[in-house]
């Protein structure tokens, strides 16, 4: 089994409602992140278009990619504190949530 797919293994374990809506990694290279979620009848809204929960969800998984990428002990978890969305227009498609955590930052955590 590979990395993503052991991460993505733990996550859905831990958290069975990112199993109910079909996220998965699509990169955890160089510091950069990215999850993505599909529009789904799992995942959009009355209107058909994504729902801002599993938007959310999306980048609150990624906290969690983060931490079992960066850290050997689990004693201390970081947790999301706030995230803000500017909705733009309606999304239609899948969406990529993206963070970046460079190995500078990643040190610091496990410090």
């Amino acid at each position: 089994m590979d990395l993503k797919a052991q991460y993505e293994a733990v996550a859905r374990a831990e958290c069975p409602i990112y199993t109910f809506l079909g996220i998965s990694i699509v990169s955890i290279e160089n510091g950069i992140y990215r999850s993505k979620i599909p529009l789904s009848v799992n995942t959009q809204n009355h209107v058909n278009i994504l729902h801002a929960g599993p938007i959310w969800m999306a980048v609150a998984y990624l906290g969690r990619l983060v931490a079992l990428h960066n850290l050997s002990n689990y004693k201390y978890q970081p947790v999301v504190a706030g995230v803000t969305i500017k909705f733009l227009r309606s999304v239609t498609s899948d969406i990529t949530a993206e963070e970046m955590f460079p190995d500078k930052d990643a040190k610091l955590m496990r410090e």
